[in-house]
């Protein structure tokens, strides 16, 4: 089966060769080839043209979110911090089997 391929492969590439290295058509060829990447060069651009501007439409649409002060900044990373340590410390004393002092839904999760 391989063989086959390697065969038809040649035979293709052979063919592209001959055509366009033919001394009676090769300019007309040349030149059509040309266009073709010619336009489709033109429509990729236009495409990826259209796509950035319709993005930047839908992008517009979106509610711009409001920035927060430093200080309340440092109070919700803080206030993520205590919740991520606690959580952790929970799941540790279920695993441990530990339930003094740990609230029911912990017991859940382990």
């Amino acid at each position: 089966m391989s063989r086959t391929f390697d065969w038809l492969g040649g035979f293709v590439l052979g063919a592209a060769v001959m055509s366009l290295a033919d001394p009676l058509s090769v300019r007309r060829r040349r030149v059509f080839l040309r266009g073709k990447a010619v336009r489709a060069f033109h429509e990729t651009t236009d495409f990826l043209d259209r796509a950035a501007r319709d993005l930047r439409r839908v992008s517009q649409q979106f509610p711009r979110i409001p920035t927060w002060s430093p200080g309340i900044q440092l109070l919700a990373g803080v206030g993520g911090l205590l919740l991520v340590t606690s959580g952790a410390l929970l799941l540790a004393r279920a695993r441990r089997g530990s339930t003094r002092n740990m609230p029911h839904y912990a017991s859940l999760v382990a």
